[in-house]
Parts: structure tokens; sequence; C-alpha cells
């Protein structure tokens, strides 16, 4: 499995880690321009016992002030942007190294001159969401979004913008960032009416324990 980081909100992160295999679908030159284009920082590793850095995004180069030439074949250590806790000597290689999903807010040096303080999250360990995915994928999929049945939301692949639109949405809906009734008038929004049923469930396939 890869590895994929960014300092912005988890739901459209998610959106993106939830394509297997991240690091190696970056061969895909299609995926790798959908990735240039996103207005989210994103830095990606291959998994290992040491972790380097293979991509990075235009956007993380933007807010950390280090070009991407600078940071592949690295390790995580090269980032050394302090966390903004007063309390702490964290910085961001080591927190991305050590923690899972909400990472804490950090001091990034961005192009300019001036700080700009982000909030980091991690996916290496953030089974919830995928677990969640698998759950509506076996349970939700006898039903129709989109014209078709539950798992082509699920297995399109990052190239599709409806996948990417879906499982931001969806990821949103699991990190609480929009509310269960938020998330049905969206999906009615962009698929059109019809699939009660299939939103229903996958709101009810929501973990009571979900962060």
């Amino acid at each position: 499995m890869d590895d994929e980081r960014s300092a912005e909100q988890p739901g459209q992160i998610e959106a993106l880690v939830a394509t297997p295999d991240l690091a190696d679908a970056l061969e895909s030159e299609q995926f790798r321009r959908f990735l240039d284009q996103v207005p989210i920082a994103i830095i990606v590793s291959q998994m290992g016992a040491k972790e380097r850095i293979v991509y990075v995004n235009p956007e993380f180069e933007r807010v950390s002030g280090q070009s991407a030439a600078s940071l592949e074949g690295k390790l995580w250590s090269v980032l050394q942007f302090p966390a903004c806790q007063a309390d702490t000597d964290l910085v961001l290689g080591r927190a991305i190294a050590e923690g899972s999903d909400f990472l804490g807010t950090f001091l990034l040096a961005a192009e300019g001159g001036h700080d700009e303080r982000a909030d980091a999250y991690s996916n290496v360990k953030a089974t919830g969401f995928n677990a969640y995915l698998k759950t509506i994928q076996v349970q939700c999929s006898p039903l129709l979004l989109g014209g078709q049945e539950m798992s082509w939301a699920l297995q399109a692949g990052a190239g599709d913008n409806n996948y990417s639109w879906f499982l931001d949405q969806t990821s949103r809906l699991y990190y609480q960032k929009i509310s269960p009734s938020g998330y049905a008038e969206s999906l009615t929004a962009f698929f059109g009416a019809g699939y009660d049923r299939a939103i229903n469930c996958i709101i009810a396939k929501l973990p009571a324990d979900r962060p």
C-alpha cells in the first residue's frame, strides 16, 4: 500500500487516497496531471522501512516554499516545519512518520516570504474511512446511484470526475464536515432524483464512532 499526506481538509484528501496503490497510480500521466491541478497540498511516499518522497504537487510547493526537486527522494525528516502549538517541539516530518489522521497545525514558509498555517493530515493509518467505503460497497451495491450500481462509484478510478466528487462528498459526510441531510441534498443535486434508497443506505451505514 502507498502513502499520501496533505495539509488541507480530510474530506478532499480521502477522495484521493481511497485510490489503492497511489504511488503506483502516479505512473499514469492522466492521474499525475489530476493531482497537479487540485488545490490541495499533497506529498506522496512509497511505503517501506524508509519512506522516501516520490511526488510533490504544485500546491505543496506553493504553501511550503520548497520545490519538488528538493524534496523527492528524501525522507520525511526533510520537512522541518514547526507545529504552531507553543508547548511542543514537533515538526511536520516527525508528525507524519509517527502519527495518523489529523497531525496538527504547522507553520509553513509559503512563496512570497510569508508564513502560512496549515492543518496537516496523514492517511497511512486512516483505516476507518476505507472500512466504511467497503461496507457501503458490499451492503449498498445492489442499489443504483447515477444510473449505475453503487459499486461503480467506488471503482471508477481517480481519473473519473464523478468518482472523485462522490468520494469527496462521502468523506466529508464521514468526517462530519457536512450533515446527512446536506449530503443527501448534494448527491440528489448532482446525480438527479430517484436515488433516495442508495443515499439513505450510505447514511445508514455511518459508524457511530467515526471521527
